[in-house]
């Protein structure tokens, strides 16, 4: 584990991103799979929780004794980043896609995929998109596939709390419906603002109103 240290892979997962925080069906199915051995794609829209999902999957398998390597992406590093990650019990691989089409990392990822089955491990990859290998793309056409869960405003909402609850606040209903009605809808743009309103109310040391909440988007606003 100390080379993969060394290369800086193995990132701190975010103590929100769990199973319990998840709203809908895929995160029960995701904990499910990474306990069987063998590939599993976590598929969907972008900003629709793939990574929430995978770093789900380390922190359970973590909390269960079983060891855990969560990989933010493939960018940036060569071929040769994979070697010896087979040997992780559950490794979850985000960014997959961006290597898509270079001949080099797609033989990589097929000679990993083909040690986690002998190994009887399990390998986690969001959204890998199509390669050009046709064995690795029959692999993973023939992998365990979960969706990620498309969240009405109701499922939204709950999601806002939720995570204002784990963040040691809380959202009422008529807070989380202000955010949606002012702001871009998508969760990863929501939740963002959910970190901000943490920081104002702890800077502030008050809990949330309307006028916050419009401060907070505001700072979301300004950094985007």
């Amino acid at each position: 584990m100390s080379t993969f240290r060394q290369l800086a892979l193995d990132i701190p997962l975010r103590p929100d991103s769990t199973f319990a925080s998840w709203v809908g069906d895929a995160g029960a199915q995701l904990m499910q799979l990474a306990t069987s051995p063998g590939t599993v794609v976590v598929r969907g829209a972008p900003c629709t929780g793939k990574t929430h999902l995978l770093q789900a999957a380390c922190a359970a398998a973590r909390a269960d004794g079983r060891e855990s390597m969560y990989v933010e992406s493939l960018a940036g590093l060569t071929p040769a980043a994979l070697d010896g990650l087979a040997a992780v019990t559950l490794l979850c691989v985000d960014g997959v896609s961006s290597v898509a089409g270079d001949a080099a990392w797609e033989e990589a990822l097929f000679h990993l995929l083909n040690d986690v089955t002998a190994r009887r491990h399990t390998v986690v990859l969001a959204d890998p998109g199509r390669f050009v290998l046709k064995d690795l793309q029959s692999r993973l056409e023939a992998a365990a596939v979960v969706e990620t869960d498309r969240l009405d405003d109701a499922g939204k909402i709950a999601v806002l709390i939720a995570r204002a609850h784990t963040r040691g606040y809380v959202l009422s209903d008529e807070a989380a419906r202000y955010l949606l009605s002012r702001h871009a809808r998508d969760l990863a743009s929501l939740l963002e603002v959910i970190e901000h309103i943490e920081r104002l109310t702890l800077e502030k040391q008050r809990a949330v109103t309307i006028p916050l909440l419009r401060q907070a988007l505001r700072v979301a606003e300004d950094e985007s």
